[in-house]
């Protein structure tokens, strides 16, 4: 599971952004109340994303069952296995982050910033540019044929 978590990662999507300075928060938490106020964030989060892109999912099936032509099977198919694995992931990562909070309970250690992930604008561009065009590809495939 941490290979494929580390798959997932490198792959150039906009929402690991907010996942990990969520993920961050929990560690980062200096007393008890903050700690469970940031779990309970990350988690409504990371439950409400895990959802979402379940539902994009199916509707990548959809488009490949659905599907007139090949390329709209082929991104129905390339929409639906990204999105499962960012599913596959956040669920994850809630049981990964939950497990950190519980296990250091009592423990406020704040870690240096050095070990906060930073990523670069260019980082950030590309990712966003990635997530918004396959979403318009999709969208536009999704439209033309269901």
């Amino acid at each position: 599971m941490k290979r494929f978590m580390m798959l997932v990662q490198k792959m150039p999507f906009s929402g690991k952004f907010i996942v990990k300075e969520l993920a961050f928060d929990v560690v980062a938490s200096s007393t008890p109340k903050e700690r469970q106020k940031n779990l309970l964030l990350c988690n409504l989060f990371l439950f409400a994303y895990a959802y979402l892109h379940g539902m994009q999912c199916i509707m990548g099936v959809k488009l490949v069952y659905y599907g007139e032509n090949f390329i709209q099977v082929a991104v129905g198919m390339l929409y639906a296995i990204a999105n499962f694995c960012v599913t596959l992931s956040q669920g994850y990562l809630i049981a990964r982050v939950s497990a950190i909070a519980w296990t250091h309970k009592g423990k406020y250690h704040i870690p240096s910033n050095s070990h906060k992930v930073i990523f670069s604008d260019k980082e950030r561009l590309i990712a966003c540019a990635v997530t918004l065009g396959g979403q318009i590809i999709f969208l536009i495939s999704y439209m033309s044929c269901c």
